[in-house]
């Protein structure tokens, strides 16, 4: 029987669950590694139709979601723009926009651009986002 180099799904989804298991998140320190890992995953795989890594991030998202709800750390984005969010998260830690896109590694005037809706959210700038702010990428699409 020939050998190949492919990898399958399974071995996809236990690479992932190796790396971080899939578990109920007991405090925040787990939260932010959750966190940290879904979106490293989510940008590695972005554009990607695989099943094992849909499947993996579904149930990391859900796992995400159930502790942020049961510690009062969900914003109420369902009305919001991800640009009312993040505006809400730099007024909340007291933060300027040239700060904010100085640590996210985006020019000041795009990062503004981004937060008044005359552009779109960059990749670099919604993975910068997601790491200063300890959120999901989920909250971009």
């Amino acid at each position: 029987m020939l050998k190949t180099n492919a990898i399958s799904a399974d071995d996809i989804y236990l690479q992932l669950v190796r790396q971080f298991p899939l578990r109920r998140l007991k405090n925040d320190s787990h939260h932010a590694a959750a966190v940290k890992i879904f979106t490293t995953v989510s940008l590695a795989h972005q554009g990607k139709r695989d099943s094992a890594i849909t499947d993996y991030l579904d149930i990391l998202a859900g796992l995400i979601d159930d502790y942020e709800r049961a510690n009062e750390l969900k914003v109420a984005a369902s009305s919001r723009t991800p640009a009312d969010v993040i505006r809400h998260l730099m007024a909340a830690n007291g933060l300027t926009a040239a700060r904010v896109a100085a640590e996210i590694g985006v020019s000041q005037s795009n990062l503004s651009e981004m937060l008044s809706g005359r552009r779109d959210f960059s990749k670099t700038a919604i993975a910068g986002l997601c790491k200063r702010f300890a959120i999901g990428p989920q909250l971009f699409f």
